[in-house]
C-alpha cells in the first residue's frame, strides 16, 4: 500500500464511544457482542490514503489486511471490463471476497477522494470470524446477512404501519382501491403486451362491455401458451431471440459497459455503481423492475430454456440451473438473496401509497443505511449474471 498514513494498532485500544457508536451502524457490527466489537477496534490499524491514491493492486500475494472504510469513498476497477466499477463508501468492509478465499485482488482500489480507512490483520480476521457468529456470517455472505437484516427491518415496518391504518377486521370495500387495469376480449395480444410495458404491469383483467371479469391475462400466459407454443420446434433458437431482447433493453451489449451512455448516478458523489435511473419530481429514481428483476427472470429463463430445466418460477429455476452450470452453492444463493431483495422491496414501494406509474421505482437517496448497501450488492450481482450470459452467449 503505497502513499499512505498509518497508525499503529495501538491508537485505537480504549477506543471513545463515538467510534463504537460509529462503526454500530453499519452490518455486521450492529448484531456483533460489545467485546468482539472491542476487539475488532483493538486490532485495528488507522490508515489514511489521499485523493489518487492506489490503495490496492493486482498481484501475486495475498491483501495483508481486511479494510473498513471510514470516511470518503474507494473505487474498484476490475480487470475485465465487462465487470464494470463498484464503489465502497462508509461503512463497507472490502475485499472480503479475496481475504475470505486467500487469494490475490483482480482489480484495482483507488482512493476517489481523500479516504480514512480501519485495517485489520488476516490473523485477526479469522479469530474473530472464530469467536464472533455475525462476522463470519457476514464475511461468509454478506448478501444473505444484510438481507436478513433488510427483511426485519422491512417486517417490522410493515407490521406498524398495518396496526395504524387499518385492522384485518375492515371490509374490502372500506378500502381506497386502484382501478385495475383491463382489456376487452377481442383486444390484439401485441396491444395488451404493449400496455403491460407501457404500465409495468404484469398482469389484466379481461372485461367484457358491461364490465364483468372473464379473466386475467398475464406475461407467463403469452410465453407459455402464444410463444413458446409457436417456437417448440426452434428451442435451439429460443435462447439467442431471449439474449437479444436481454441486450436491447439493457445496451449494445449484455456485459454492464454496454449500458446506457445517458444513464446517471444513483449517489451524489461520483461512483462505479452505474444504474439507469429517471427523475421523478426532482428525485433520482431506480426502476428495480426493469433494470433489477427482469434481469433475473430473463437470465434464470435463457439458461433454463437451453438446459432443458422444467421449472416455471425464477428460484425454482436458479436453483436447478445452478448444478447444470457447475456453480458453487454460495453463487446460485446470492443470485437467489439479490433477486428476492430486489422483489421485496418492490413489495414495500407497492404497499406505500405510491402512483401507480411509480410502482417499480424507489428514490436511491430515501433508503436506509442497510438497504443502500443491499441495492448495490443486488444491482453489482445483476451485472455479473448480464456478463456471464455474455461469455456464454457471445454475439
Amino acid at each position: 500500500m503505497s502513499s499512505a498514513t498509518r497508525s499503529p494498532a495501538a491508537d485505537n485500544s480504549g477506543a471513545p464511544d463515538a467510534l463504537v457508536a460509529e462503526l454500530m451502524q453499519y452490518p455486521p457490527f450492529t448484531q456483533m457482542q460489545g467485546e468482539h466489537l472491542q476487539y475488532f477496534i483493538d486490532q485495528a490499524q488507522t490508515a489514511h490514503y489521499s485523493a489518487g491514491t492506489a490503495i490496492l493492486s493486482p498481484s501475486a500475494e495475498v491483501p495483508a489486511h481486511l479494510l473498513l472504510v471510514r470516511k470518503g469513498h474507494v473505487t474498484r476497477q476490475a480487470r475485465a471490463e465487462a465487470e464494470g466499477g463498484i464503489e465502497y463508501e462508509a461503512g463497507d468492509l472490502f475485499p472480503i471476497g479475496t481475504v475470505m478465499a486467500g487469494r490475490p485482488v483482480d482489480g484495482r482500489y483507488d482512493a476517489h477522494d481523500d479516504v480514512d480507512c480501519l485495517l485489520l490483520p488476516l490473523a485477526q480476521v479469522r479469530e474473530l470470524c472464530r469467536i464472533s457468529p455475525p462476522f463470519a456470517e457476514f464475511m461468509q455472505g454478506r448478501v444473505r446477512a444484510q438481507l436478513q437484516l433488510s427483511r426485519q427491518a422491512m417486517q417490522a415496518s410493515m407490521a406498524a404501519q398495518s396496526l395504524a391504518e387499518q385492522s384485518l377486521e375492515a371490509r374490502l370495500g372500506d378500502l381506497a382501491l386502484k382501478t385495475p387495469i383491463s382489456v376487452a376480449p377481442e383486444t390484439p395480444l401485441a396491444q395488451a403486451l404493449a400496455t403491460m410495458h407501457e404500465r409495468k404491469i404484469g398482469s389484466m383483467l379481461v372485461l367484457d362491455a358491461k364490465g364483468a371479469a372473464l379473466g386475467i391475462l398475464t406475461r407467463h400466459d403469452m410465453l407459455d401458451r402464444v410463444v413458446l407454443a409457436t417456437r417448440c420446434a426452434r428451442a435451439t433458437s429460443w435462447p439467442a431471440t431471449r439474449i437479444a431482447a436481454l441486450r436491447q433493453r439493457n445496451g449494445a451489449r449484455v456485459s454492464t459497459a454496454g449500458w446506457s451512455t445517458a444513464r446517471r448516478r444513483i449517489c451524489s458523489t461520483p461512483t462505479f455503481i452505474s444504474i439507469d435511473t429517471e427523475t421523478v419530481d426532482g428525485r433520482e429514481m431506480v426502476d428495480l423492475k426493469h433494470h433489477g428483476t427482469a434481469v433475473f427472470v430473463d437470465v434464470s429463463r435463457i439458461y433454463a430454456l437451453a438446459l432443458g430445466v422444467a421449472q416455471t418460477g425464477t428460484r425454482e429455476r436458479i436453483e436447478a440451473i445452478g448444478p447444470l452450470l457447475h456453480m458453487n452453492s454460495q453463487d446460485s444463493e446470492a443470485w437467489i438473496a439479490a433477486f428476492e431483495y430486489l422483489q421485496m422491496l418492490r413489495l414495500q414501494v407497492q404497499m406505500s401509497d405510491t402512483p401507480l406509474a411509480q410502482a417499480n421505482l424507489v428514490a436511491f437517496d430515501g433508503l436506509n443505511h442497510i438497504d443502500r448497501h443491499i441495492l448495490k450488492e443486488s444491482f453489482r450481482t445483476a451485472r455479473r449474471l448480464l456478463s456471464k450470459i455474455g461469455r456464454d452467449y457471445p454475439s
